[in-house]
This record gives C-alpha cells, structure tokens and sequence, in this order.
C-alpha cells in the first residue's frame, strides 16, 4: 500500500495542479500496490470532482482505495474501513488524515473522508475521537488478525512528534490498532514498538517520509518503505495468535536531472556518490543519507540493504 497525495483526473482546482494521469495507477499496480491511502491533505484538491473521479478511477485500475468515499451511502456500506486478507490472513485497514490542507468538505458530505482534526490553528488539538472510535470499534466487530492505521498528521518538514500525535497514538492503541504507518512530514521519523493499556503490543513508524516525489530538499527525496512480517497460528484447540515480527526500513531515493526530468525511485542499496552528484538540484553523498538516516531511525528498524 502506499500514499497518493493528489487526485488521478479532474481539472485543477484553484492553484493546485495536483491532478495525475491514469497511466500512474498501472504503473503502480505492475509494481504490486494493491491498496491506496486517500484520507490526506490533498484529497479534494481538485473539489468532490476530483475525490470521486479518483476513487473510479483507482478502483477501475484493480486497486482499493482506503480513508476517502464517493458518497455518504458509501461510507455507511463500507464503515469507514477496508478488509482484505492474505495467505489466511485477515486484515482491516482504516485510515485518517489530519486534515484537507485548509480545505472543508462541503455541507452534508462530512463523511466523505476520515479525518482526525481539523488542520487549522484554532482547532488543531480538537481530535475528533468520536470519528476515530466509531470507526475502529466497527472494524473490531469484523474480528480481524490484524488492523493498520494509516495517519496522514504531524508537521511537515519536522520529525518531531507532537502531544496531538502522541494522544491518536494513546487511543488507537486502547482500541487494538496493531500497526500504525504515518505520512505527511515528507521526512523520515523514527519507528517503535509501544504497548497498550491492555498489554497488546502496537509497531509505529511516525513518517515513511517520500516515495517519489520531486521536492527541493535532501531531506525530502530520502524515503522509506516498511517491510513487516505476520505470523499466524492456530492451536489445536483453535484459538489464534498473531505475531508482528521483523519490521524494517528499506531506504529508497527519489533521483531527478536538472529541470526535475526524469524523476524516479532508485533502492538505497543501488545508489551511488556518483547518482548522488548527478541529482538535478543539490549533491547527495551515501555519506549524508546514511547519517540523515541513522540519527533518526533507530539502528533495530533500518536496513541499508
């Protein structure tokens, strides 16, 4: 799964120019995505046109959208969650976004995206429990394996974590949130493993940082992907455990040519002081992301390879 922050056709709304072709979707399906997170700060940048054109257009495509619907009946249908199972492995998926970048929905599609608070000053600790409850609690009815949530919060350009993230993160974990995997901050945060009220063990990582993107900054085109393992047994007696073992870090780069041409994700393992030269707007050494890197993500969660 991963993060679409834009919408896949419509016209442009206002300034934003947020708006990809179709090609993109299949390109994303070749590579083995089959769910997309839509609950983010630009999901209607393009207006309801563009949050509808793009939930068509994912589901067309063979992939599921996650955290966005195209109508109020469609919310109720879904609950606001997904289900999908793997190998045996059933598991939900929900997720939220910490706003619209400054965008409201319109009057009578409050549901239309999750959110978790509202992205202006005034109101930016007033996290909207009763939303993220409802939710989760409807996922639990559905006795899943597993249930990741997908945050899109925290400040962008900042690997701090805030008192507003650290009060979502105390109230999934009471409602049995397995994995939390966050978005937004366009850099890297760190990645824990944290316990519940009721014992049962969370793995968070704060922020994936970019996959492909073409930002300005070092920082920005250093990305990561989680890998992350689920063990399932059943005991004769037919009670089930999950375990959540050896999550990990994989470094990927975001590589462009002057002019932001030919922009492309290039695995850590495959980069080069050589690449790092050539990048189209500043020099990257192996030396600098791995520094980057290594101060941020603790050493247990990170791989190089």
């Amino acid at each position: 799964m991963l993060n679409l922050e834009g919408n896949i056709c419509g016209e442009p709304y206002g300034s934003d120019t947020t708006s990809a072709p179709r090609e993109l979707l299949e390109g994303l399906r070749n590579a083995g995505v089959d769910l997309i997170q839509m609950a983010n700060s630009c999901t209607i940048n393009n207006g309801l046109i563009g949050l509808t054109s793009t939930l068509q257009t994912i589901r067309a495509a063979g992939l599921e959208p996650v955290g966005a619907f195209a109508s109020e009946s469609e919310f109720q249908q879904s609950k606001g969650y997904t289900i999908t199972e793997a190998q045996g492995v059933k598991v939900a998926f929900v997720a939220f976004t910490k706003g619209l970048g400054g965008r409201g929905l319109p009057a009578g599609n409050d549901n239309l995206v999750n959110i978790l608070y509202e992205d202006y000053a005034s109101t930016y600790d007033k996290i909207d429990r009763t939303r993220i409850t409802s939710v989760l609690k409807a996922v639990e009815a559905e006795k899943p394996d597993i249930t990741i949530a997908l945050l899109h919060w925290g400040s962008e350009y900042n690997d701090d974590i805030s008192d507003t993230q650290k009060s979502i993160v105390n109230l999934m974990k009471k409602q049995g949130v397995d994995v939390i995997i966050g978005t937004h901050p366009h850099v890297v945060q760190n990645a824990a493993w944290l316990t519940g009220a009721n014992g049962n063990t969370t793995f968070i990582v704060y922020s994936l940082g970019n996959f492909i993107n073409a930002q300005s900054s070092r920082d920005n085109v250093i990305g990561a992907i989680l890998d992350v393992y689920f063990d399932k047994t059943t005991q004769p007696d037919g009670s089930v455990s999950i375990a959540i073992r050896d999550p990990k870090l994989h470094c990927v780069i975001s590589q462009y040519e002057a002019g932001y041409k030919n922009i492309r994700v290039i695995p850590y393992s495959q980069y080069t002081d050589e690449l790092g030269a050539a990048h189209g707007e500043f020099t990257l050494s192996c030396e600098y992301i791995e520094s980057m890197l290594r101060s941020t993500i603790d050493e247990e969660f990170l791989t190089l390879d």
